[in-house]
C-alpha cells in the first residue's frame, strides 16, 4: 500500500466502526468516533501484517463491559496500492476478532483531492 489518507471500516461481533486512517513509512495512524489507533505495518508483495493500538475517547452506550478503554488488534491480509482488506483479532481478548478494509482517499498533503466512493 501506498503512503496515504485511507478510510477504515472494521467490524467484529462487538465493534463495527468507520474511520481515517494515515499509513506513512511502516507507520499508522487514525481514529474513528470512539478509538484513537496507532501502530505499524509491514508490507511485502501483496501481504500485509502490523498491529495496531486502540486508546477510547469517547464513552458509547451500550458497549459491552469487557472491551477495555485500551487494547491491541493485530492483522494481516491482502494489499494494493490503493485497497487493503484484513483479518483483525485481539490476542488478549480473543471474541474480538473481525475484519477490515482500507480504501484510498489522498495522498499525504494533497492540495486538491476529490473523495473516492
Amino acid at each position: 500500500m501506498k503512503d496515504g489518507l485511507y478510510r477504515l471500516r472494521y467490524q467484529t461481533a462487538t465493534l463495527n466502526a468507520t474511520g481515517v486512517v494515515v499509513l506513512e513509512a511502516g507507520q499508522i495512524s487514525g481514529c474513528d468516533r470512539y478509538y484513537f489507533m496507532v501502530g505499524s505495518y509491514h508490507h511485502d508483495g501483496s501481504r500485509i501484517t502490523g498491529k495496531v493500538g486502540f486508546s477510547r475517547h469517547s464513552s458509547r452506550h451500550g458497549l459491552l463491559s469487557i472491551i477495555p478503554k485500551t487494547f491491541d488488534l493485530v492483522f494481516d491480509g491482502v494489499a494494493s496500492d490503493n485497497f487493503g482488506q484484513f483479518n483483525v483479532h485481539c490476542p488478549a481478548l480473543p471474541l474480538i476478532r473481525g475484519s477490515a478494509k482500507f480504501t484510498w482517499l489522498a495522498e499525504l498533503n494533497a492540495k486538491d483531492c476529490e473523495p473516492s466512493d
